[in-house]
């Protein structure tokens, strides 16, 4: 749907009897009267009197589906075709005139003089002296027709216009629509002008001119009318009566003319009316015509609609449209209903298709808007049932409706008036809002069914109950509401802009409802006029007839649902646009635009064009695209003088032979269609076409081409040719892209030919008389064919510059390449080519080469010449300390200069070879490189001297070779150097002078085998002197390690650990890297930081990305592996952020990863069984636009209101940015061995066997593919030619996209999959790489890696980028089976005696600890680790340094003791913190409880005991729970990477899960044991074992494997856990600091302590934080800020007399500070902000009780007066006064 949003219009109530009502605009200066007419028929008035009543709203429905509403604000004029216009004639203007605009006008018309003044509506405010004189002539009409517009039943209407020539007379007629007001209203509004007295008007029924005819009608009609039910207020004429137009009617303001004009107190008068003889009803006023400005109204002529006459009306014989197909003709008698038949409506009896309108045409997706329905919304049963809908008033206060999917908007109102309890509904009309959309319902229109449709659209089935469905707030999908009608006036700033120019008048997209009255001054001067983006505007017909030189207007995204027939009324109308409404007919007295010359209705739901629009003989553009044409419109045939069609995108399946009349057309556009089989051989007639396209479509022959004379262009993209022979000398450009083509053959010479696109195709050889016939072209692109070898004739083709012959088996180039001179762009990847001619030195002219994935095993050698001057240029820049040039210093002219590759070549990409070292001593003579790619060669080192030489490098590829250390000192020459790539070598360091490259920005060093200390500078690279880093990727190095460091930048000051000092980086690749440094960013909308592992059980993960053309993150991906924290399942996510600010990260994208995995979780929680899974998929996708989508439209209607549980991120989504945002999403869901996939956008996923098959797990959804283009038309939008949604948008489907809506949805595509031993792995990868690489190159790049994932994801997207993507890649791989989990290998520690005999054991350590027993070997593979950390310690030592020294003693001997005894092994120690590594989960935890219990009982000094951090905390029975240092502990279960450390021989630990165990530790309170799910889940299976045993339900050997040592040592560990009491409270999940996923925490107690978690269980239930300061929760202190503030506040008010009493700075402060204390606040500063809070307490309570003792001292027992209290400084000066005065007391005494 493509429109904007309309300014507020009028609806008026639907007069009873009338054939025509409605409430148009009015200028705001002037109050306006109705003239209203009315016919009636005297005839058979009592017989349809019980029907009318009986059907009143079937008949309104039955009317208005098949015919044009005139009621509507589409349609502008209502015709009076009984009134003659006897002004004088325009004809005696002068000729010879010669003003402004006599060379403007257009063909065929007179000149038109100015206006010797500017034209000015005559308004008259309350004309007493006009309205005796119309209510003398017409006293008891009046008063009746006053009856008339006074029913209470009447509905609202919305404003038409019809223009019917009188059969007598051919000149143009015109009127315009009156109001109509509801129920009781006196508010009723009109208009008045000068009339002639004498107007009067008689009608009757005109003779038919073909008898037979009218009989067949006659015939017609009358089993219509048995069928069909008519309106109560509807009046059946028959065509044998006399029709005489009722008299004229004044609809007044019965407020102000209340002693005039009575209003009718019931219904009688109104049947009264109706009943009377239709001689009665004779007028005698003359020939007026009021300005269609002035909203005056008259129902069509009757005699027009009976049989005879041109036209005729249409009706439907079924409301439900069920047992009707087509269209019900009429007979001799016309039911007119309450809404004037129009003549949008009146279809040419003899050429109207009956059929156009058949259910086919909506067999398959719902029309929602339009005078025709769709008939397959819901199902039949669904269409008599009631449905429910929220309607909404502008105060966002709702209420909801129950009624049948039928109604009408006009019955929807009546309904909604009682709900609201509005006096009258003719001031307001129904909305609906849908995104940035919105659009004004007709009062035909049904906007239950447009709900349920636009439901249906947007992905949601039967199974979301649509019927009760809207009973919830459906505002992210469509919003109806009920908006008050009024007239937006200009500003002054928009008059004062537009003022400017009444030549070019733009007054788009400013909500407008009728022209500024400023325009109606200036008339004569528009020449254009734009009104597009107004929907619903309204164009009077007086203000475009007065416009005599307009030619353009411009009336498109303005949701027109009926032709606006005031636009006819400009017959110099030269250009109109029409494009993106909702027009499904054009008016048959369209032809009156006889001058139009281009003409768009594109992208409306016109499926028939009138006969007589073929008159429009000057017509020369017409565009007629996105619509539903299935026939071809012969009509347009006729248009000899057309030079472009347009008829792209609809449903033509053939192409008539009165096609070939159009001997003057030039371009013609059928792509995307259903043509297929041959091109028709007449097209050949078209003499004149230069410009074809038949794109996307199912033509198998073309041969036609050859033989159409003047054909420049031909567009064939994507059909079924297999051959053809063309000699078509005029051709210029030829798209044969593809197709199956087989065969190339050309029989003469092409001279103009410059660009042919073969590619993808089936060729397999050139002939060389083919490359004789194309000696001129300039574009040659051959990719994706079977050509093994290229004639030498090829290289004869001199104006050659662009020459493409990828993806081929080309095995050697002809030596004649070299005579290519005007060659720029060559790339031949993906051949089988050995060698390179060495005459390739000799295209001076190429910039570009690409001869990547070939079998290249060296690189041409230099020319002589060549290599001694570039020699000679480099030593003479050695001497002077310059840049080697291109150039030499002998003065020759720039053309000499230029004489080799080495002066124009700037992309060199030579990836994927077998080349060595060596080729870098040709390679550095290519001075002019900007970009060298030589990834996944044989490179082990980069010689000396080489690459220094390429000066003016700025991208240097280097991966995927065998690397072991770089070129520091070359590398410092590359002083442009922006992007380096080396990832997947050998690289063990990095140099040190790569801090040099500050304009660096993108360095990828993943899956490497760094590991070196990022301290040790000045040997060492590190990132700190980098500053303009955006990308910096580590991923894949485990034994790379980030540790903190206490050595300073001396530059900056910063630790050399610290990733902050990175201001400008986005994306931080950091997966298996040793992360201990708490200075790195958190993640964030615009940073990216991947820190997960890509190991796991069962499963192998990597990831790898590039930011492409944008500097911000919009890419983003998501791995759970215990998803749920169930073990079989697996969650692995993509989000691929589109369009979105440029300048920022995408938020849309950031949105959606983070309450994707809620939603989920959410909806699986609640299905019943696994056969729901894809169902739960479904409604999780939906959620997104709910949700994002949701805070926009509220962010839109001023209506958001933050929620506590609301991101950041979701509260940052504004209009401004995020509107046009969204993002492609696929999901990957595995449980047990059942994948689901589902996705939206272009990022696919696929599925690699074993075999090499392969199978897509999802659907791109491409604009372009037919299904996705006929849901996009249904909604209302289009494609264009480029392949884009509303021509912006690449894909059909995402999330957000709220400007688009609704013709995008989130509704995904699923699938479902059984995994079976032959899958491998799954690749998940964004839409650049699957334009680059086939499905089949994908899983052969990757194979050799499947075991190494990182590796392989990193290599998929290196081949994306040298086979030519440049914009943002992001790759993920998934593998299965990657380690095959053994259950015995968590007990290979575990021998038949682990404990350590070794000479590693310290000499001369803690004697105590010797007398124990010797530390254990260091476990391996699975293990636990175990982080402690002393709470406070910081401020201990700070406050009692010599009692520390002893408390750090005492903890350490028990930490160690306990050590010993239960079996670990101690890694490390920083400061007073532990790293132990346990060989089971048992004895870690064991270990920790012990710990825990001999820190309460330790002897600690008495200074750490007096301490609040270490104070004595007992229970009521006197149990200690707390005493002395509070220790907080981590445990995590997993497999890290060991590694001897070289300098201590101790074994050190590495890698994510390291990274893991050190942020469990961290969320831990002082005394508390933080455990992992890894960890718990280990317990919880060796629990299970140890109950077995003991239940004798199995064996020890069998329970452990056969592994007794470890069975034995495992149960020895579970019975002292038992004794000791082993209690379990999950915290829930908590975001670990510098890790993307969050971890569910739990914590563990012994009997003797559980008590401490009691202390903390509420703070844990409200705000998910364990934190405490000393014995004082956070959230006590943030409760003490509270109350200060409103200490404060109320200290202020008093201050100030009560004026400021606010707390606004409470409520915006808190939020921050809340976030602040239970994160980044260290234990220092909560005490400090305790002692701020405190301060500022007792000073607000001084204050107030010092105001107390003075209020007692006056005598006011106390009492504070707020608002008269005396100001803090009065308050101080008494005090001074009082202490003086008992000063001078004191000194007499």
């Amino acid at each position: 749907m493509s429109f904007l949003r309309r300014d507020k219009s009028r609806l008026s109530v639907r007069d009873t009897t009338s054939t025509s009502s409605n409430t148009s605009d009015q200028p705001p200066v002037s109050p306006h009267t109705n003239l209203s007419f009315f016919h009636h028929d005297n005839d058979n008035n009592d017989n349809n009197s019980n029907d009318n009543n009986n059907n009143n709203s079937n008949n309104m429905t039955t009317l208005n589906e098949h015919s044009h509403d005139p009621d509507s604000p589409r349609s502008s004029v209502i015709a009076l075709p009984q009134l003659l216009h006897n002004s004088p004639s325009s004809n005696n203007l002068k000729e010879n005139y010669r003003g402004f605009h006599a060379n403007k006008r257009p063909k065929g018309i007179a000149n038109i003089p100015p206006l010797t003044q500017p034209i000015k509506p005559r308004f008259k405010r309350k004309s007493n002296s006009l309205l005796n004189k119309l209510i003398s002539s017409t006293k008891k009409d009046d008063s009746e027709s006053t009856s008339l517009n006074s029913n209470p039943n009447s509905a609202p209407s919305s404003r038409s216009g019809s223009i019917i020539p009188s059969s007598r007379d051919e000149k143009r007629k015109s009127a315009s629509s009156a109001s109509s007001n509801s129920s009781g209203t006196k508010h009723h509004k009109f208009r008045f002008s000068s009339f002639d007295s004498n107007l009067s008007s008689t009608s009757s029924a005109s003779p038919p001119k073909d008898k037979s005819s009218v009989k067949d009608k006659m015939i017609k009609t009358k089993k219509s009318n048995s069928v069909a039910s008519t309106d109560t207020n509807s009046i059946n004429s028959n065509a044998t009566s006399t029709v005489v137009m009722p008299p004229l009617s004044i609809d007044l303001n019965l407020d102000e003319m209340h002693d005039i004009v009575k209003t009718p107190t019931d219904t009688e008068n109104i049947n009264k009316i109706s009943k009377l003889p239709s001689k009665t009803h004779t007028s005698n006023v003359k020939n007026w015509q009021a300005p269609d400005s002035w909203d005056v109204k008259t129902p069509l002529k009757v005699e027009e609609l009976l049989p005879g006459h041109k036209h005729r009306t249409t009706s439907s014989t079924s409301v439900d449209h069920q047992t009707s197909s087509s269209l019900t003709t009429t007979s001799t008698s016309a039911s007119i209903s309450g809404e004037s038949t129009s003549v949008a409506n009146i279809k040419d009896s003899e050429h109207f298709d009956e059929n156009h309108l058949s259910e086919e045409r909506f067999s398959k997706l719902p029309v929602l808007y339009g005078t025709h329905h769709n008939h397959h919304i819901a199902n039949p049963s669904d269409t008599k049932a009631s449905h429910i809908i929220r309607v909404f008033k502008e105060d966002n206060t709702f209420t909801t409706v129950l009624c049948p999917l039928e109604t009408t908007t006009s019955e929807l109102l009546a309904i909604v008036q009682k709900k609201f309890f509005f006096e009258s509904i003719s001031n307001f009309q129904l909305s609906v809002c849908i995104g940035n959309c919105v659009k004004v319902l007709e009062s035909f229109e049904k906007p239950l069914k447009i709900q349920m449709g636009l439901l249906l659209l947007s992905g949601y089935t039967e199974d979301d109950k649509l019927r009760m469905i809207g009973r919830e707030d459906l505002s992210f999908v469509c919003k109806f509401v009920v908006e008050n009608v009024f007239l937006r006036s200009l500003t002054h700033d928009e008059e004062v802009a537009l003022s400017k120019n009444y030549v070019d008048v733009n007054i788009s997209s400013l909500n407008l409802k009728n022209i500024p009255i400023i325009f109606h001054q200036h008339t004569y001067e528009i020449e254009k006029l734009n009104v597009a983006n107004n929907p619903s505007i309204y164009l009077p017909l007086d203000f475009i007839q007065s416009c005599t030189n307009l030619a353009y207007i411009d009336f498109s995204h303005n949701g027109c649902s009926k032709f606006p027939i005031n636009l006819l009324e400009a017959p110099q109308l030269t250009h109109l646009n029409l494009e993106m409404n909702f027009l499904d007919e054009i008016p048959s007295k369209f032809s009156s635009l006889s001058n139009l010359t281009n003409l768009k209705l594109n992208s409306n739901q016109i499926s028939v064009l009138p006969k007589s629009f073929g008159n429009l003989k000057n017509l020369k553009i017409l565009n007629i695209s996105s619509n539903y044409f299935k026939k071809y419109p012969e009509p347009i045939n006729n248009l000899t003088n057309l030079i472009d069609l347009d008829l792209s995108y609809n449903d033509l399946s053939f192409l008539p032979e009165s096609i070939s009349n159009l001997q003057n057309l030039q371009k013609l556009n059928l792509c995307t269609n259903e043509l297929s089989g041959s091109l028709p051989l007449y097209l050949s007639k078209l003499i004149s076409l230069k410009r074809l396209d038949i794109r996307y479509n199912y033509i198998s022959n073309v041969d036609v081409l050859a033989i159409i004379p003047n054909l420049e262009v031909a567009y064939a993209s994507k059909n079924r040719i297999s051959a053809f022979s063309d000699q078509m000398k005029s051709l210029r450009l030829l798209h044969f892209d593809r197709n199956p083509i087989t065969e190339l053959k050309f029989i003469t010479t092409m001279e103009m030919l410059t660009v042919l696109d073969l590619s993808k195709a089936k060729i397999t050889g050139i002939p060389r008389e083919f490359i004789e016939k194309i000696p001129n072209i300039e574009k040659l692109v051959l990719d994706n064919n079977h050509l093994v070898t290229l004639p030498s004739e090829l290289f004869k083709l001199t104006k050659l510059s662009s020459l493409s012959i990828y993806s081929n088996n080309l095995q050697t180039l002809p030596s004649s390449i070299g005579a290519l001179k005007h060659l720029k762009y060559l790339d031949l990847h993906s051949n089988n080519l050995k060698t390179l001619p060495d005459q390739i030195w000799d295209l001076s002219g190429l910039s570009s080469l690409n001869v990547a994935s070939n079998n290249l095993t060296s690189f041409p050698k230099a020319p002589y010449a060549v290599m001694k001057r570039l020699s000679s240029s480099a030593a003479n820049a050695a001497t002077s300390g310059a840049v080697v040039s291109t150039t030499t210093s002998t003065g020759t002219d720039s053309s000499e200069q230029k004489s080799s590759l080495a002066d124009s070549l700037m992309t060199l990409i030579l990836a994927d070879n077998r080349l060595g070292d060596d080729c870098f001593d040709e390679i550095s003579f290519l001075v002019s490189l900007k970009l060298l790619n030589v990834s996944y060669n044989d490179l082990i080192e980069i010689p000396p001297n080489t690459i220094s030489r390429l000066t003016r490098l700025s991208d240097l590829y280097l991966s995927g070779n065998e690397l072991t250390n770089l070129p520091g000192e070359d590398l410092e020459h590359l002083k442009s150097l922006r992007l380096l790539y080396l990832n997947n070598n050998k690289l063990v360091s990095l140099p040190a002078e790569l801090s040099k490259l500050i304009n660096l920005q993108h360095l990828d060093v993943g899956s490497n085998q760094l590991k070196y200390n990022i301290s040790n500078w000045p040997y060492d690279w590190n990132w700190s002197w980098n500053k303009n880093l955006k990308y910096l990727n580590f991923s894949g190095n485990k034994r790379f390690e980030i540790k903190q460091s206490h050595v300073k930048n001396p530059e900056t000051g910063e630790d050399f650990d610290s990733l902050l000092v990175l201001k400008q980086l986005k994306v931080l690749g950091l997966i298996d890297v040793t992360l201990t440094t708490a200075n790195v960013q958190e993640q964030a909308v615009d940073f990216r930081l991947r820190t997960t592992g890509s190991e796991f059980d069962n499963y192998g993960y990597g990831v790898s990305d590039t930011l492409g053309l944008r500097d911000h993150v919009s890419s983003r991906d998501l791995f759970v592996q215990k998803f749920r924290g169930n073990e079989n399942e697996v969650l692995l996510c993509a989000f691929d952020g589109k369009n979105g600010s440029p300048n920022q990260g995408h938020r849309i994208s950031a949105v959606a990863k983070n309450i994707f995995v809620d939603n989920f979780t959410r909806e699986l929680n609640e299905i019943k069984s696994d056969d729901e899974i894809e169902n739960a998929l479904r409604k999780s996708f939906l959620s997104f636009n709910k949700e994002i989508n949701g805070i926009l439209t509220a962010k839109k209607n001023n209506s958001f209101t933050p929620m506590p549980k609301l991101s950041k991120e979701s509260s940052e989504l504004n209009l401004v940015d995020d509107a046009n945002a969204g993002c492609a999403v696929s999901v990957i869901y595995i449980k047990d061995k059942t994948l689901y996939s589902a996705n939206i956008g272009d990022t696919e996923a696929l599925l690699c066997r074993n075999n090499g098959d392969q199978f897509l797990l999802t659907q791109k959804h491409d604009p372009t593919n037919r299904e996705e283009f006929e849901r996009i038309r249904a909604s209302g939008g289009y494609v264009s030619g480029q392949g884009e949604l509303d021509g912006a948008l690449p894909i059909s489907r995402g999330v957000g996209f709220f400007n688009f809506l609704p013709h995008t949805t989130c509704a995904p595509s699923v699938t479902k999959v059984n995994i079976t031993a032959e899958d491998d792995l799954i690749i998940l990868a964004s839409k650049e790489v699957w334009d680059f690489i086939s499905y089949e190159s994908a899983i052969d790049i990757i194979r050799q890696d499947k075991n190494d994932p990182m590796a392989a994801a990193q290599k998929l997207r290196d081949f994306a980028t040298f086979y030519g993507a440049t914009d943002k890649i992001a790759v993920v791989v998934l593998t299965f089976g990657n380690r095959q989990k053994q259950s015995s290998s968590m007990y290979s520690n575990y021998g038949v005696d682990r404990r350590r005999r070794d000479k590693q054991q310290v000499v001369g350590g803690d004697s105590n600890l010797r007398k124990l027993e010797q530390e254990i070997e260091p476990p391996i593979g699975p293990l636990a680790l175990v982080f402690t950390d002393i709470k406070n310690s910081t401020l201990l030592w700070d406050s009692y340094p010599s009692p520390m020294r002893s408390a750090i003693k005492i903890h350490n001997s028990i930490m160690r003791r306990q050590l010993r005894i239960t079996g670990g092994y101690e890694v490390k120690t920083e400061g007073d913190a532990f790293m132990v590594a346990f060989p089971s989960p048992t004895a870690a935890l064991l270990w920790c409880f012990q710990v825990q219990q001999n820190l309460v009982t330790a002897d600690w000094p008495s200074e750490i005991l007096e301490t609040d951090q270490c104070c004595v905390v007992s229970d009521n029975d006197n149990n200690t729970i707390f005493r002395g240092l509070s220790v907080r502990m981590g445990i995590h279960w997993g497999s890290p990477v060991c590694e001897p450390d070289v300098v201590t021989g101790r074994m050190d630990y590495f890698g994510p899960m390291v990274n893991r165990a050190s942020r469990i530790s961290a969320v831990a309170d002082g005394g508390q044991i933080a455990v992992s799910l890894d960890f718990l889940d280990q317990m919880k299976s060796l629990t299970v074992k140890h109950d077995n045993i003991k239940n004798n339900v199995e064996s020890l050997i069998d329970a452990y494997q056969g592994n007794e040592n470890a069975g034995l040592t495992i149960e020895r560990e579970l019975n002292a856990i038992e004794e000791l009491g082993c209690n379990y409270y999950e915290i829930g999940e908590r975001k670990l600091k510098g890790l993307e996923t969050p971890e569910p925490i739990t914590l563990a107690f012994t009997n003797r302590l559980k008590l401490r978690f009691e202390i903390f269980q509420k703070r844990i239930d409200q705000n998910h934080s364990t934190r405490v300061v000393g014995t004082l929760p956070v959230d006590i202190i943030y409760g003490l800020r509270t109350v200060s503030l409103r200490l404060e506040n109320v200290c202020a008010a008093i201050n100030s007399g009560g004026k400021y009493a606010s707390e606004n700075f409470e409520t915006h402060s808190s939020g921050a500070i809340s976030q602040k204390m239970n994160t980044t606040f260290k234990d220092v500063d909560m005490i400090s902000l305790l002692n701020h809070i405190t301060t500022r307490v007792e000073s607000c309570t001084t204050t107030l009780f010092l105001r107390q003792q003075l209020s007692m001292v006056k005598g006011n027992e106390g009492f504070i007066d707020t608002m008269n209290s005396p100001s803090i400084g009065e308050l101080l000066d008494e005090m001074k006064v009082i202490i003086q005065a008992f000063g001078d007391i004191t000194k007499k005494l």
